[in-house]
């Protein structure tokens, strides 16, 4: 698990910058899920890659990120409806009981999810502040030295043998 944070922690800190420079990932975003509404699938603390996809190519049962009230919500789609030319979306988290009170309409969806990594997106929360990110680099640089000093008493017992 330790080696799947380190790699993906430099990736979701550069995908913002590959994607504004260059347009390459445009069509993928990296959210975070804050609450347990879809724990039964993605728990909360799991960052999940979306894909901008055309409303038409979705269906009952995607679990796609969109915006609510100034927020980032995943959850998945239990109904589609075609009402003059635009779909809109009923959708609901796994754990809740009740569907979600409001319709989304296709222009506040910002992707369909195609995959999830749990407890990583506690650790990119962190980041956002200055302590997480000097955690991060000190972190970084802890396994570096552990890593050069196990190195060197390897190479250390073969000069010795």
């Amino acid at each position: 698990m330790l080696s799947l944070i380190i790699f993906f922690m430099p990736v979701t800190l550069l995908v913002p910058y590959v994607r504004q420079y260059t347009g390459i990932l445009s069509d993928y975003s990296i959210k975070v899920v804050l609450t347990n509404s879809m724990a039964d699938k993605i728990p909360a603390g799991s960052i999940v890659i979306t894909r901008k996809v055309k409303p038409d190519k979705l269906k009952e049962g995607d679990v796609i990120s969109f915006f609510a009230s100034d927020e980032t919500v995943t959850h998945r789609i239990t109904k589609k409806i075609k009402k003059n030319n635009e779909y809109l979306f009923q959708t609901k988290g796994d754990a809740n009981q009740l569907i979600d009170n409001n319709l989304v309409n296709t222009r506040d969806i910002q992707g369909k999810v195609l995959f999830f990594i749990p407890k990583i997106g506690i650790i990119l929360q962190k980041m956002q502040h200055i302590r997480g990110k000097l955690a991060f680099l000190l972190t970084l640089l802890s396994l570096n030295l552990v890593y050069s000093l196990i190195s060197q008493l390897i190479n250390f017992k073969h000069i010795e043998g």
